[in-house]
């Protein structure tokens, strides 16, 4: 979701690594994939009583990683900045988030001073791809210490290059074709005893019976341009010396030691990583 996530993309996409357009690899692992379709641009998640959008006519073809299972759409790495700005993150995209700038986010923020009220006071927070930073304004009002980073979102808090202790990427991760990128941008932010708290929906069910072109979160309109298995996930992961625990499906933790302030969280110190 993030601008800075798209910044260099054709630099670092097939052609720099000596490949055609019809032998992409997988972003995560570097392994082969295989193509299993197309679906229209405008498929969006909200489609699933009536299209949101019309058809558009342009087809926009999908892979699956032949050993983790990731899916991806490769055309989104040659896309510029100006290119995610006009055909997705305009001023129509609103009609396939509604949830974006008050529900989502604000549900998140209670849910986040739930789990780790108990010692916000502690800890330095960024809620990283967080949009108009609705979220860490949320946490900020419940005594927070948060800030917001998301440049494509023109929220760039003045603290946002500093470590911090928790960071949250909420429904980021299924928007960003580099998703190495995107670690690295977020572990330049994290302390080295931080805890990451991300959400994405992993494709394992729809994997095991139905189609994922089919899926509704399956979805290019929405910027939905990398989905993950929890294989891909583990193998992202583990390539930065970092475990990966459910909190509950849909929604992960990842650190390299559990930081001591999440000790005394049952929540979080009874996990297992996967």
């Amino acid at each position: 979701m993030l601008k800075d996530m798209v910044r260099k993309l054709t630099s670092q996409g097939l052609h720099s690594l000596g490949l055609k357009r019809s032998e992409p690899i997988c972003p995560v692992c570097s392994r082969s994939s295989q193509k299993i379709g197309s679906v229209d641009f405008n498929k969006s998640c909200e489609d699933k009583e009536k299209r949101v959008f019309k058809e558009s006519k342009r087809k926009v073809i999908y892979y699956l990683c032949d050993s983790c299972a990731h899916c991806f759409a490769p055309e989104f790495r040659e896309w510029s900045d100006e290119d995610f700005i006009r055909e997705i993150y305009n001023s129509e995209y609103i009609k396939v988030d509604p949830e974006l700038t008050e529900k989502r986010p604000i549900e998140f923020a209670k849910f986040i001073d739930r789990v780790f009220g108990e010692i916000k006071k502690n800890i330095h927070h960024l809620d990283f791809g967080g949009g108009p930073g609705v979220l860490s304004n949320a946490l900020r009002n419940l005594g927070w210490n948060s800030v917001s980073f998301d440049p494509f979102f023109a929220t760039v808090d003045e603290h946002a290059s500093e470590k911090f202790d928790l960071i949250t990427a909420i429904e980021v991760f299924e928007h960003v074709p580099d998703p190495h990128q995107l670690m690295h941008q977020i572990l330049a932010r994290m302390k080295e005893d931080g805890l990451l708290l991300f959400s994405t929906l992993p494709s394992d069910q729809v994997l095991r019976g139905g189609s994922l072109l089919k899926w509704w979160y399956l979805a290019p309109r929405n910027g939905h341009v990398s989905l993950f298995s929890t294989n891909s996930l583990i193998a992202l992961f583990e390539k930065y010396d970092l475990k990966v625990a459910s909190l509950m499906p849909g929604l992960f933790v990842a650190y390299r030691k559990l930081p001591g302030w999440c000790e005394n969280i049952k929540a979080i110190a009874a996990l297992k990583p996967m």
